[in-house]
């Protein structure tokens, strides 16, 4: 009887071995052993295997759920080690990305600032360019080189309709002496721009006799000689009809002269002739 069973240890460790290699050299060395190592009762070869087989099928069993769950847990270690490196990867990528934004607003600012002092320079200018340019103007309108328009007086100067039954004809006819004179009754009642017959006068304008007629800007003029002048109408007005004036002075030499106040009184540009 111990015989028979060292005899089955050998054969279950032969057995064991084969069940770690090949699966059908165990069912070869099976039939052998059934078919008659000799002397064993098939009924002890069963009572004999039954325990030994379903060790051996939890053995088996064991090991190969321990084998799948290794790769399943590398699985998971691996999957996350994959996942914590993107995300370390993404939040690399927005502190780069902050660290640019925050160096571009820097910038932004630094711009800001140097348009604005270019703004400010800019207006400075602007506003010396303005006052430059209104300075300028006002010379322009002074010098009689520029339209202007404003209120002021319209007068018509005539010779005498009589001036030939007068005693003296030269009294009855105007000359340059007579427009030089209404000129500077004119610059003292504030006269600020002068036109007679269209030709702006300026400095140089001085109206001088050429034969029977009087010279002005190098453009010969002939009565009636009409004076436009912009300033304040009421003091023009007042001044060139005061008792005495130079419109007395005018009517007495039997001169035609009229005065129109208005609010609108247009003079041209200087013009050289």
């Amino acid at each position: 009887m111990a015989a028979s069973f060292t005899q089955m240890a050998k054969s279950l460790k032969k057995l064991i071995e084969m069940i770690g290699t090949n699966t059908k050299r165990v069912a070869v060395f099976l039939e052998e052993l059934m078919a008659g190592e000799g002397r064993m009762k098939i009924s002890k070869l069963y009572i004999f295997f039954t325990p030994v087989l379903l060790l051996l099928s939890f053995l088996i069993t064991v090991s190969i759920r321990s084998t799948a769950v290794v790769p399943h847990d590398n699985m998971f270690t691996d999957s996350r080690s994959s996942d914590l490196d993107m995300k370390l990867k993404v939040i690399k990528k927005l502190n780069l990305e902050k660290e640019q934004v925050a160096e571009l607003e820097k910038r932004l600012h630094s711009l800001q600032a140097e348009v604005s002092e270019k703004e400010k320079k800019l207006s400075q200018r602007q506003l010396m360019s303005n006052s430059l340019i209104n300075a300028l103007q006002t010379l322009r309108t002074k010098a009689g080189l520029i339209p202007v328009t404003g209120q002021g007086v319209i007068i018509t100067l005539q010779d005498s309709s009589n001036a030939r039954n007068l005693n003296n004809i030269v009294a009855g006819i105007i000359h340059d002496a007579d427009l030089r004179s209404l000129l500077n009754q004119l610059d003292v009642s504030g006269a600020e721009g002068i036109a007679i017959n269209d030709q702006r006068l300026v400095a140089t304008s001085a109206p001088r006799c050429v034969g029977p007629t009087i010279i002005v800007n190098q453009t010969k003029l002939g009565p009636p000689f009409v004076i436009r002048v912009i300033g304040n109408k009421n003091i023009l007005s007042k001044d060139l009809q005061a008792p005495g004036g130079i419109m007395d002075k005018f009517k007495k030499r039997t001169l035609n002269i009229t005065l129109e106040p208005s609010n609108k009184v247009e003079l041209p540009g200087y013009v050289k002739g």
